[in-house]
C-alpha cells in the first residue's frame, strides 16, 4: 500500500470511530413565530364565509377556505391604514393579503393599493351590529369572493352576492359575546375596536382619554397605571383594551361602560374588549374594578384580578360588576335596558370575597346572557359567579378553596332569582359542600369534581338543584369544546386552566382551546348549531374538497389501479385522436404505459403518454364531460378541462385522479370494477372506499432535463418575449434580476451552465465568466426574489430545467424543491419588471424560451466547462457516513438537503448522487 492510500484509509479509520463515540446531532428546523414579533396579544380574527364555519385560509400563499380547525393559518390581523382603509395580514406568515389580478394571494408589504381594503358592513343583526361584511380591494374596485364548488377565493365585481360577506369573528372567543344564535336570531361577535386605530398609553391621563374617545380604538396599555385616585374612567364604544407584555397592571382602577349621572342621550357603551390586563386591587375595598352598566357584547379574557386586601363580607368591592343602576341611582335612565352577550374567558380571580356578579334590577329574565369559561377562582369567597336575572353557561372552571377554611362564604356559584344556568365539567378543591347553591330557578350541573382538600382525591359532584334545568346551549346557542373536569392524565380542567388562565408576557403564552396544539384536552366538541356546510349564491354550490398532492414536475410515472394491480395504457400505443384508454399488466416502463405530468395551474396536471414524440397528445376526458361513465381516451392539445387532472392523496398512500371536467366530483376510475387486462377506464363519481378508483405511482424517469453546458444561453420569457438580464449589469452581491428587451447578448443578459450532482441540477452563473456571480433564489417561499449572489455554498444556487410541449422551460428552484418556478412578476410584459419564484401554475409568465448564443471571445469571456463545482450541498466523508447510517436504520435524524433527486425520499439514490458529488469535487 502506498503512502497516499495509507493516508486516505487512516482518515476513514478516524471518521469512523468520531462517529461511534459522538451522538448523531438533532436538525431542527426553527421556525420564526410571526406573533412573537409583537409587544402586546394582536387580536387574531377569523374572515368566515357567510353562513358557514370556514374561515378564510392560505395554503402556501395562496388564499383558499377551510373548516375552522384553529390553524394559524386561519388567523389574520387587521392592521389601520386610515379611515375605512386596512391592511389584512396573515399570522402563520406574516404576508398581506393582496390582490394578484383577479387573484387573491399573500405577499410581503409592498405599500401599494394591492394590500389596502375597505371592510364596510353591509348586513346588520336584529340589534343593529354588523353582522356581516362585504371586502373590497382598492386598486381593483372588486370584492373578496368564496367560489365554494372549487373552493377559491378570487375579486369579482360586488354584487351582494352571499359569496361575498364575510363575518368578523375574533379568534378565541366563544360563548354570548361571539357570532351565537339567540331567540331573536343571529347575533354579531364582539370585535371592540378592530376597526379602529392602535395607541399606546403610558400614563392614566392617556389612558382615560383614550377610553373615551368616540372613535373605535384598540388601546395597548404601555406602563403600568395607578388608578387610585382617578375616580370612574369611562370606556365608550368600540373599544379594545390590551396589556402590553412589557407591563400591563392596573391598580385600583374602576373602569366603567356609562354615565354616572345618567346625562340624556349619553348611552351605555357597548362592543368592548379587555385583555391581558394584570387588575389589582390594593388600597380600598370597596371598590369594583371593572363596572358593566346595562352594555353588551363584551368580552374579559386572559386578565389576572388579585386582591392584596384582606378578605371581608363587610365590602363592597368587587373584580367585575355586570348590572343594571337601581332605581334610585342618578343614572336610573338606563335601568330598563338589561346588559347582555358577556364572555368571561380564561381568566384568574384570586382572594376576594365578593368576586364576579351580574343580574338586571328589572323584570327581564330572558337576557344578561354571560358565559364564564377556564377561569380560575383562587381562594375567592362567594360569587363566583353569582346569577341573577340572566342565563349562565359556567363551563371547564377550576376553584381552588383553603384547607383551613373558605371564611363563611356559603358557595361558588349561586344562581339568584330570575336565572337559568347549567355547569359543566368545573373542578372544585377543597370546597366540599361550598360549590354551587340554587334557588328555585333551573340549574343543571353535570360532570364537574370536587374534593375535601387539596391533596384528596376528586370524585363526581352531585348536585340537586330544585329545578332541574333544560336548556343546551349547544343545541340553541352556540358551539364549544369541553375538557375533562378530572382525569389523571394531565389533560384536565386543572391541568389546563393552571397553564392557560390568566395575564401573559408573550404570546406563546396565550392559547385558546381551539388551537389545534390543543386538541389533545378536548373531550368533547359541540359544533355550532346555526351554521350550514353551504349556502346558495351564483358563485358555485359546494362540492366535496380534496386537497391536491404536489407531484414531480416533470416526472413520468408508472400508473397501477389498486384494485387490479393493473397499469393504465394507450390501447396498442396509438398515436391518434380518440385512441382508447384502458389497463392491462407490465413488468417494465414503455411508451403506451407511461405518463409525464405537467402543471397546469390550480392543482391539476397535464399527462402526457410518453408514445410517439411524447408531446403530441393528452390523457382526455371524452367531450369535456362531466357524467358518470364518460370515458378516457387520449386527445391532442383543446386546452380545455378535459384534459386537467387533480391527485388526491388518500390516507393509505394511493391517488385518486379527480376530473376538472366533472368539478373534481368526478374521477378516472375503471368501469365495473373489473380486474381484466383491456378493461375501459371510465370517469366515475368519487368513492373514496372503492379501490377501483385508486391508484399507486412509480417515478420511472427524472424530472430535468440534461442541458449542454458548453454553451451560452440567453433566456426569453414565453409570455413577454423580454430576456432574462441583471438590473443594470451590476456585478456585485444581491443585485436583482429582471427581465429587458435586448437586441444583442451582452454580459448581463447570458448565461452559462453547471451540472450538479448528476440530479439534473444546474448552476446558472452570471456575466459568462462562470467563476464569480451565481443566479440565487432567496428563499423557499412564493415570491421569493431572484437575484445575482457569490457561492454561499446552499442550494440557493441550483435550478433545474423541465421542458413543456410547446418547446419552452419551466426553471425551478432547489429552494422551493421544485415544486416553484422563475416568474416575471404579475405577469408584465414591461422591461424592468422583475423576476422571483412562484409555484408552478402553467401560465406562459413561468415559462422561458432558451436560446443558443456565440459571446464575441474579443470582448467576452465565455465559461469553459468545469466540473470542479464549488456549490453546497458540497459534501464530505462526514456526510457520507451520516447518511449510510441513515439508510441502515442506525439514526432517523438526516438533513432534507440529502434527498438529492427530490422523490421526497432519502434511500441508496441519494447516496451514489453524493458521491458523485465528492468525486467531481
Amino acid at each position: 500500500m502506498n503512502k497516499k492510500c495509507s493516508i486516505v484509509v487512516s482518515i476513514f479509520t478516524v471518521i469512523a470511530m468520531i462517529f461511534t463515540f459522538i451522538p448523531s446531532m438533532i436538525n431542527v428546523n426553527i421556525e420564526t413565530v410571526y406573533a412573537d414579533s409583537f409587544s402586546y396579544p394582536i387580536q387574531e380574527i377569523n374572515l368566515s364565509v357567510y353562513t358557514t364555519n370556514r374561515n378564510l385560509n392560505i395554503s402556501e400563499n395562496v388564499v383558499n377556505t377551510q373548516k375552522a380547525e384553529g390553524l394559524t393559518s386561519e388567523n389574520w390581523r387587521i392592521e389601520y391604514v386610515s379611515s375605512g382603509v386596512y391592511n389584512i395580514i396573515n399570522m402563520s406568515n406574516g404576508e398581506y393579503l393582496t390582490a394578484n389580478g383577479t387573484d387573491c394571494i399573500t405577499a410581503n408589504k409592498n405599500s401599494k393599493d394591492t394590500q389596502n381594503w375597505n371592510i364596510i358592513g353591509v348586513t346588520e343583526d336584529f340589534d343593529g351590529y354588523f353582522l356581516y361584511y362585504k371586502i373590497i380591494n382598492i386598486s381593483t374596485d372588486t370584492a373578496l369572493t368564496y367560489y365554494q364548488g372549487s373552493n377559491t377565493v378570487a375579486l369579482t365585481s360586488y354584487t351582494n352576492d352571499n359569496a361575498q360577506k364575510w363575518k368578523l369573528n375574533c379568534y378565541g372567543l366563544e360563548g354570548f359575546a361571539s357570532n351565537c344564535m339567540v331567540s331573536k336570531g343571529e347575533k354579531a361577535g364582539t370585535i371592540g375596536g378592530l376597526l379602529g386605530e392602535t395607541i399606546y398609553v403610558n400614563s392614566v391621563d392617556e389612558f382615560k382619554t383614550a377610553l373615551n374617545s368616540t372613535e373605535p380604538l384598540t388601546i395597548v396599555v404601555n406602563s403600568n397605571l395607578d388608578c387610585s385616585s382617578a375616580g370612574y374612567i369611562r370606556i365608550r364604544d368600540n373599544k379594545t383594551i390590551l396589556g402590553s407584555y412589557n407591563a400591563n397592571t392596573i391598580q385600583d382602577c374602576m373602569l366603567r361602560t356609562n354615565n354616572e349621572y345618567g346625562t340624556e342621550g349619553d348611552n351605555p357603551s357597548d362592543n368592548i374588549i379587555i385583555k391581558n390586563i394584570d387588575f389589582e386591587a390594593i388600597n380600598n375595598s370597596n371598590k369594583i374594578l371593572i363596572q358593566i352598566w346595562s352594555s353588551r357584547n363584551i368580552w374579559i379574557d386572559h386578565c389576572t384580578f388579585n386582591s392584596q386586601l384582606d378578605r371581608t363580607k363587610d365590602e363592597v368591592g368587587k373584580f367585575i360588576w355586570i348590572n343594571t343602576p337601581y332605581e334610585s341611582y342618578l343614572d336610573a335612565k338606563d335601568r330598563l335596558r338589561s346588559p347582555d352577550y358577556i364572555t368571561i374567558s380564561y381568566n384568574t380571580f384570586a382572594n376576594r370575597y365578593w368576586t364576579v356578579a351580574y343580574g338586571t334590577q328589572n323584570d327581564e329574565t330572558t337576557r344578561c346572557r354571560t358565559t364564564l369559561m377556564y377561569n380560575i377562582w383562587d381562594n375567592c369567597v362567594r360569587r363566583c359567579p353569582q346569577i341573577g336575572n340572566g342565563i349562565g353557561h359556567i363551563y371547564n372552571n377550576y376553584y381552588i378553596g383553603n384547607d383551613n377554611g373558605n371564611d363563611s362564604g356559603t358557595a361558588q356559584i349561586i344562581s339568584g332569582d330570575g336565572s337559568n344556568m347549567l355547569s359543566e365539567n368545573c373542578r372544585f378543591q377543597s370546597l366540599t359542600g361550598k360549590e354551587i347553591i340554587g334557588g328555585s330557578d333551573p340549574y343543571r350541573d353535570s360532570d364537574s369534581y370536587t374534593s375535601e382538600s387539596s391533596t384528596s382525591t376528586p370524585y363526581a359532584l352531585v348536585y340537586s338543584p330544585n329545578v332541574i334545568g333544560t336548556w343546551y346551549p349547544s343545541n340553541e346557542n352556540y358551539g364549544y369544546s369541553l375538557i375533562d373536569a378530572y382525569n389523571t392524565k394531565g389533560t384536565d380542567t386543572k391541568n389546563f386552566c393552571l397553564k392557560y388562565s390568566g395575564a401573559f408576557k408573550s404570546d406563546s403564552a396565550i392559547k385558546y382551546i381551539s388551537d389545534s396544539e390543543c386538541s389533545a384536552y378536548v373531550t368533547t366538541k359541540y359544533e355550532s348549531p346555526f351554521l350550514t356546510d353551504s349556502f346558495d349564491s351564483s358563485y358555485g354550490s359546494l362540492v366535496t374538497e380534496y386537497t391536491p398532492t404536489t407531484l414531480n414536475e416533470g416526472a413520468v410515472y408508472m400508473i397501477k389501479n389498486v384494485n387490479s394491480g393493473l397499469y393504465m395504457e394507450v390501447d396498442g400505443a396509438k398515436s391518434e385522436n380518440g385512441a382508447n384508454v384502458q389497463q392491462w399488466g407490465a413488468d417494465t416502463p414503455a411508451s403506451h404505459n407511461t405518463w409525464r405530468v405537467l402543471s397546469a395551474g390550480d392543482g391539476y396536471y397535464y399527462l402526457y403518454p410518453q408514445i410517439s414524440d411524447k408531446i403530441s397528445y393528452l390523457l382526455d376526458v371524452e367531450s369535456n364531460k362531466a357524467e358518470n361513465g364518460t370515458n378516457i381516451d387520449i386527445w391532442s392539445n383543446t386546452d380545455t378541462d378535459a384534459q386537467k387532472f387533480k391527485f388526491y392523496q388518500d390516507s393509505d398512500g394511493s391517488y385518486i385522479i379527480l376530473t376538472k371536467s366533472s368539478n373534481d366530483e368526478g374521477c378516472i376510475a375503471v368501469e365495473s370494477a373489473s380486474k381484466s387486462s383491456g378493461a375501459n377506464l371510465v370517469q366515475w363519481r368519487v368513492n373514496i372506499n372503492d379501490d377501483s378508483q385508486k391508484w399507486e405511482l412509480t417515478q420511472v424517469e427524472d424530472t430535468g432535463c440534461t442541458m449542454d453546458t458548453s454553451k451560452t444561453y440567453m433566456f426569453k420569457n414565453l409570455n413577454s418575449s423580454l430576456y432574462m438580464e441583471v438590473e443594470n449589469g451590476s456585478a456585485t452581491d444581491n443585485a436583482n434580476v429582471q427581465q429587458w428587451g435586448a437586441n444583442t447578448s451582452a454580459t448581463y443578459n447570458t448565461w452559462t451552465l453547471k451540472e450538479f450532482g448528476n440530479g439534473y441540477y444546474y448552476i446558472i452563473s452570471k456575466l459568462a465568466d462562470g467563476t464569480t456571480y451565481y443566479l440565487n433564489s432567496t428563499g423557499s417561499a412564493d415570491g421569493s426574489n431572484i437575484e445575482i449572489l457569490t457561492n454561499n455554498n446552499t442550494s440557493s444556487h441550483l435550478f433545474k430545467f423541465v421542458k413543456n410541449p410547446d418547446g419552452s422551460y419551466y426553471i425551478l428552484t432547489r429552494t422551493s424543491k421544485d415544486s416553484s418556478a422563475i416568474e416575471v412578476v404579475n405577469a408584465d410584459k414591461s422591461s424592468g419588471a422583475n423576476v422571483q419564484q412562484w409555484t408552478i401554475n402553467g401560465h406562459d409568465y413561468q415559462k422561458w424560451i432558451i436560446e443558443t448564443v456565440t459571446i464575441d471571445n474579443s470582448t467576452e469571456t465565455t465559461q469553459t466547462t468545469t466540473t470542479d463545482i464549488s456549490i453546497e450541498p458540497t459534501f464530505t466523508i462526514m456526510d457520507i457516513l451520516t447518511l449510510k447510517k441513515y439508510i441502515l436504520g442506525m439514526t432517523n435524524v438526516v438533513s432534507s438537503e440529502f434527498d438529492l433527486n427530490n422523490d421526497n425520499n432519502i434511500n441508496i439514490t441519494d447516496l451514489i448522487i453524493m458521491k458523485n458529488n465528492i468525486l467531481n469535487n
